[in-house]
């Protein structure tokens, strides 16, 4: 008898969850003319900025209704004013600040604290501060291709997604 209880519930539980699943819309950011592109659902965070450049909005998109996004329940943006989303970069920013900002000071005070405990001199040679220095240089030289620039002028394209208008009644 539980057993066929918790069949139930699951069977409900994963039934409630298809149902309002089904009922999304998405606000997709496409390049013209390719199948590249970038799906928002409401609770994703936006970077933007407007066609005339005077306002940048950044939060979470509240609502996305058919011509417009709410953006922290406060701004409202027409899909024909917005000319850029800036989208951050994944990849780029875990190699910028892990591998190379954090290994570059990691090396330079592993090395630093061997030397301590070796009894040599220097402490920190030429080689440990060539090699650490160019980490972390590296890692903040890549630190403005951490945002990705989608032009909504030019190369992208957005829409809004409404997978009500399918629905059966």
């Amino acid at each position: 008898m539980k057993r066929l209880l918790v069949k139930i519930m699951i069977f409900s539980i994963l039934f409630q969850l298809t149902a309002v699943a089904s009922a999304q819309q998405y606000f997709v950011v496409q390049k013209k003319g390719k199948l590249k592109n970038f799906k928002y659902i409401s609770g994703d965070y936006i970077y933007l900025e407007t066609k005339r450049g005077e306002f940048k909005l950044s939060g979470k998109i509240t609502q996305i209704n058919d011509t417009s996004l709410v953006i922290n329940k406060t701004s409202e943006i027409g899909l024909n004013d917005i000319g850029v989303i800036f989208r951050p970069n994944g990849l780029i920013r875990g190699f910028s600040n892990l591998f190379f900002i954090q290994g570059g000071a990691a090396y330079f005070f592993i090395a630093g604290a061997n030397a301590l405990i070796n009894n040599e001199s220097p402490i920190i040679d030429k080689s440990t501060l060539l090699i650490s220095g160019s980490m972390i240089a590296t890692g903040f030289a890549i630190k403005p291709f951490i945002t990705r620039k989608l032009n909504v002028k030019e190369k992208w394209e957005v829409k809004i997604l409404n997978f009500d208008e399918f629905k059966k009644e």
